[in-house]
């Protein structure tokens, strides 16, 4: 067997940390003021029936809890998950108009005040009009 940090030939090798550097590109910078992606149509249904449960188990632990969320949205029938992806949808075409509104500001210089999408993470008004 060969020594450690040599391989068969005898050759020595690049450290495995050396190949991540050159491998491993630099990332872009994340914008603050650009607009949140919206949740998904199960994350919005976890958001809504995590307390409830929360409140009538108290003990469970948080992986007990997210199984027994995604037992729920497994078993749910599709047209309640439609009233959740109706949800997703309005959310996601917003953000998309404030993502476009946000971007046709970035490239002439000017800045473009964006409501946060992230206000609209209590969603409990938007089921009314849907």
């Amino acid at each position: 067997m060969a020594p450690m940090g040599q391989d068969e030939g005898g050759k020595k090798r690049k450290s495995r940390a050396d190949d991540a550097e050159v491998k491993r590109r630099a990332k872009k910078p994340k914008d603050p003021q650009a607009p949140k992606r919206p949740a998904s149509s199960y994350l919005l249904f976890q958001n809504d029936v995590r307390n409830e449960l929360k409140a009538k188990n108290p003990g469970m632990r948080n992986n007990e809890l997210l199984s027994a969320i995604a037992k729920l949205w497994s078993e749910m029938p599709q047209d309640q998950k439609d009233a959740y992806e109706n949800r997703n949808k309005v959310l996601k075409d917003r953000w998309r108009e404030e993502k476009a509104a946000y971007e046709s500001g970035k490239t002439d210089g000017s800045a473009v005040p964006v409501s946060p999408i992230s206000s609209l993470r209590n969603l409990h008004h938007l089921t009314h009009i849907l």
